[in-house]
């Protein structure tokens, strides 16, 4: 029972973050005063609950989007870095050789405990899991933000823990916005450069590169429906939304 009401006060956390960021994100897009209000109480809450930096399976990774970007665009770029840190040490204890790693985006609640909390536990006979797709949207957000050394510190760290940085690809198509799709392409393990050495300012990994420029919903003006996309479906991020709210 206690591990349940762990795990559930994390994902309250981390739902009330994504939910408060697109909120943020919409007044913004709106253009209203509302934003900071909202980006104030945002930033408190992230430093009063360290469930908030603490994705407990990687169907929580795209929590971090939507409040980081509202940070960041109103200012606490600092405070960003904090967090980011915080999620970057929080994978490396999952991920070490004494724990499961965490479950993928598309796990059932029972995973997300098992992977979680389970390591200790002889009757939990799970495999490690080595792909970490909290940690590919960690050094996403860094890149975006244009984040050297947050970049090449969670690169260093990821690296020091083997863990494998899967991503998934689709192009300007209806499979966008679904599971399935023929234009959907799943990467199990992107290549970053180790070190600082960005193309166009920020792209450093093949995905940045070959990526469409721009989506549908973003070339009408909607690019906080696409982070609501990605608030549905779980399992993928597209970075035009995230550099177009970024104004960048």
């Amino acid at each position: 029972m206690l591990r349940y009401v762990f795990k559930f006060n994390y994902i309250r956390c981390l739902r009330l973050v994504e939910i408060i960021g697109l909120l943020g994100l919409l007044e913004a897009e709106q253009r209203t005063a509302k934003r900071k209000e909202i980006a104030e109480f945002l930033l408190r809450f992230f430093q009063t609950n360290p469930g908030t930096s603490h994705p407990i399976s990687d169907r929580w990774a795209v929590s971090l989007i939507p409040p980081v970007l509202l940070l960041a665009t109103e200012g606490h770029r600092a405070e960003v870095r904090v967090i980011l840190e915080n999620v970057i040490r929080w994978i490396g204890d999952r991920y070490d050789p004494d724990n499961l790693g965490l479950a993928g985006p598309n796990s059932t609640p029972e995973d997300d405990v098992a992977h979680l909390l389970g390591s200790p536990f002889e009757h939990i006979t799970l495999s490690r899991r080595s792909a970490s797709y909290t940690a590919t949207v960690v050094l996403d957000l860094a890149v975006m933000l244009e984040m050297k050394e947050l970049f090449e510190l969670a690169m260093n760290d990821f690296l020091a823990i083997h863990v494998m940085l899967p991503f998934i690809e689709v192009g300007d198509t209806s499979s966008q916005y679904s599971f399935s799709g023929e234009d959907i392409r799943y990467e199990p393990n992107v290549q970053h450069a180790e070190t600082w050495t960005p193309i166009d300012g920020w792209k450093i990994a093949p995905h940045h590169i070959r990526g469409p420029a721009a989506y549908y919903l973003e070339k009408i003006g909607r690019p906080w429906d696409h982070l609501a996309v990605s608030a549905v479906l779980r399992d993928r991020h597209f970075l035009p939304t995230c550099r177009i709210v970024l104004g960048s």
